[in-house]
């Protein structure tokens, strides 16, 4: 049965006059209508909680399973769907280990919440009938909804399931709740599901940007071994020098990774001027001057580690005195991880053999 097939309470429903009797009698009764805008309030204000997402879910289950005029068995859960089709359990509110256990994994299709996401209706049981695929020995009678929760393309993004009394007798506004729920609960996963999805792709432009920034690395050492010698031993004595300041582990971490793309720009110098064997004339000292603007060129994005190559890029031939380039930098103008990987780099230079 579905809610649409939910037949409306007649108006000669002694249970029905006895609640309309309540509200009017009783000020402190709150009508359905009341209690839902209350649970969907309360659901919202769970998903601006600081908790973790399963929590969230269970808390809502909380929240669903104590509606006062839907009278469930207080048990629920909520599914969300993979790329397998296939229904994860993923918070429950007091299912038994059972069946905790065997509904897990439920494909689509598969049991009353598997055929719900496969047929993307909302399906009532007043019992369990043939069409539960889950049973067991011992299983208490009982009724559910199955809510799939959709996606606006469609695509099936969860199922909430709401236990029941067995025999349970719809109320007239159930159907209406069932939908409004699984509205919610669907806008609920799909923001989740975008937040995940621009996470996992910032962490795809991530890996892409480190990635080739170890090809650009690769590049300038193939060109010239001494300059990956130089990279190496320029690496550890930046290290050196910023543990010996004080900085933390985090901050050496970055410095560690930033130092080595300091002459990166060099891929944009002519090997005639790069690997030349004696001094540079003016116009090709010039040239070579270029470097770190190629550099920091290069090095374009809002990752912190791409800032912090950036700045090394760009700053580590500024000099304290500011006779130094490209912008003529001075003192504490010149960024930390510059000056740190500026003395590195001079260091490296006085105390290796250079044809300049």
């Amino acid at each position: 049965m579905k809610p649409s097939d939910i037949p409306p309470r007649s108006d000669t429903c002694p249970s029905r006059h006895c609640l309309d009797r309540r509200r009017s009698t009783d000020p402190t009764d709150y009508s359905p209508a009341w209690e839902t805008k209350t649970a969907i309030s309360s659901i919202l204000d769970i998903t601006l909680k600081p908790i973790g997402f399963r929590q969230q879910l269970r808390e809502i289950l909380d929240v669903l399973t104590s509606i006062s005029w839907l009278r469930t068995a207080h048990k629920g859960a909520i599914f969300v769907a993979n790329e397998d089709k296939e229904l994860i359990l993923i918070a429950e509110h007091e299912l038994n280990d059972i069946l905790r256990e065997r509904c897990a994994r439920v494909p689509f299709g598969h049991c009353l919440c598997g055929r719900a996401a496969q047929e993307k209706e909302i399906i009532f049981k007043t019992c369990v009938d043939e069409e539960h695929d889950i049973r067991f020995d011992g299983m208490a009678p009982h009724g559910h909804y199955n809510v799939p929760l959709l996606a606006q393309d469609g695509e099936v993004v969860g199922v909430l399931v709401l236990y029941l009394p067995h025999g349970h007798e719809p109320h007239p506004e159930e159907a209406d709740l069932m939908r409004m729920l699984g509205n919610t609960l669907s806008n609920i996963l799909v923001h989740r599901n975008l937040k995940l999805r621009a996470e996992i792709g910032n962490l795809r432009l991530q890996k892409a940007q480190m990635e080739m920034m170890q090809k650009l690395l690769a590049a300038s050492e193939f060109r010239d071994n001494e300059t990956g010698q130089h990279i190496k031993r320029m690496t550890q004595y930046a290290v050196i020098l910023g543990r010996g300041i004080g900085l933390d582990e985090e901050e050496l971490k970055l410095l560690e990774l930033a130092a080595p793309m300091h002459d990166v720009g060099k891929v944009g110098i002519p090997d005639s001027i790069l690997l030349k064997p004696g001094p540079l004339t003016d116009e090709e000292l010039e040239t070579m001057r270029r470097h770190p603007a190629i550099g920091a060129e290069i090095l374009s994005g809002d990752h912190p580690l791409i800032k912090a190559c950036r700045e090394v890029s760009l700053t580590h031939h500024e000099k304290w005195d500011g006779s130094g380039y490209p912008q003529g930098l001075a003192g504490e103008a010149i960024p930390l991880f510059g000056r740190i990987c500026a003395l590195a780099d001079v260091f490296d230079a006085l105390s290796s053999e250079r044809p300049y």
